[in-house]
């Protein structure tokens, strides 16, 4: 009989032990379900950041190349004006040669003037947009992706010694 005894005592405690442990379970999964939670959240802020950066830069870059063809449409303009007074210059004979050539030199010049202004505009906003995409702070973000990766780190170490 009192084998019987020792053999349900240690059966009982067996069962202490399994329910013991899976309560440790439970609880480990618990921690790693927040864990991946946090972490998922963690991508998709880094991925958010990232986003927003990207279209930031990619908006001020447009609104460059955007003034940069205008300012080009303007100089080809000019040329083609250049062109035309050229042609017919050759038309004219001399007194007419010499009206033209003083016409050409005045539009000539005021285009060259308007097509240099628009570019020093469009050369200036460039170098602000540049100033622009300069002052992201990139040392912060590598500062909070290092963070991240801080609090992370231990999780992971934590998830290799669990299995």
């Amino acid at each position: 009989m009192e084998e019987n005894l020792t053999a349900e005592q240690e059966s009982l405690q067996l069962l202490r032990d399994i329910a013991q442990s899976q309560k440790k379970q439970e609880k480990y999964a618990r921690w790693q379900y927040l864990v991946s939670v946090a972490s998922a959240c963690a991508c998709v802020l880094i991925a958010l950041v990232l986003l927003v950066g990207g279209i930031y830069v990619k908006n001020q870059a447009q609104g460059v190349v955007d003034k940069v063809n205008g300012t080009l449409m303007e100089a080809d303009e000019a040329v083609n004006n250049f062109n035309q007074v050229a042609q017919d210059i050759l038309a004219l004979d001399l007194q007419n040669l010499t009206r033209g050539v003083t016409n050409l030199t005045e539009e000539a010049s005021e285009g060259i003037s308007q097509a240099m202004e628009s570019l020093q505009g469009t050369m200036t906003e460039a170098q602000e947009a540049m100033e622009n995409v300069k002052g992201l702070n990139i040392d912060k973000l590598n500062e909070g992706i290092q963070k991240l990766n801080d609090v992370l780190e231990p999780l992971a170490k934590f998830f290799r010694i669990s299995r």
